[in-house]
């Protein structure tokens, strides 16, 4: 019987598989497929790293929304952070928070609950956000008839049975749906 090699590598290898040659091929086998999914997970990590990092170097700034996302919790940026940061570039200002909404008009006790999310006229920096009708994001938002316009993910819009065109009452504001969204640069992130 030899000693395996200290360092490892081929001649380890060599007398791990002449060990388990001595209980026949069975057990060859299972250690031949052993090592074959070793290597295939080993392999399929490295692949699915370097197939992230690649696109986040293509598409990471429409994948953020931007170079850096800064949040603040329960509570509103100063006046002094918000200048300090407009001397640095460009900045845009979304608010997120969760919200119970239903149809309005029509209380059947569906509620979903959704994440709201009020953007500023920059919105996005970078990046689409594509509508199912097509259209202008900032002046689907405008307020019509003293309603303000939102966009939904097409699976709220499912939920809560309503179409563009139909309201939707969150808390005791009322918005009409104007559009679907299809694609949003920044969604991934939240």
């Amino acid at each position: 019987m030899t000693a395996p090699a200290a360092n490892g590598g081929f001649g380890l290898a060599l007398t791990l598989a002449r060990r388990e040659l001595r209980g026949g091929l069975r057990g060859f086998r299972l250690f031949l497929a052993c090592l074959a999914l070793g290597v295939a997970a080993i392999a399929g990590v490295g692949s699915a790293e370097l197939a992230v990092q690649r696109g986040l170097e293509a598409d990471g700034r429409a994948i953020l929304g931007g170079d850096v996302d800064l949040r603040l919790v329960h509570r509103p940026a100063s006046d002094e952070q918000l200048a300090y940061l407009r001397s640095q570039g460009r900045i845009g200002t979304t608010i997120d928070m969760r919200a119970m909404a239903r149809a309005a008009g029509n209380d059947d006790g569906r509620r979903q609950l959704v994440q709201l999310k009020a953007v500023d006229e920059a919105y996005p920096l970078f990046g689409e956000i594509e509508l199912a009708e097509g259209g202008d994001i900032q002046e689907m938002l405008l307020p019509r008839g003293g309603v303000y316009g939102a966009a939904a993910d097409a699976a709220v819009l499912d939920s809560l049975d309503l179409a563009p065109g139909d309201q939707v009452r969150v808390g005791e504001a009322v918005f009409e749906i104007r559009d679907a969204i299809t694609r949003e640069p920044d969604r991934s992130t939240r």
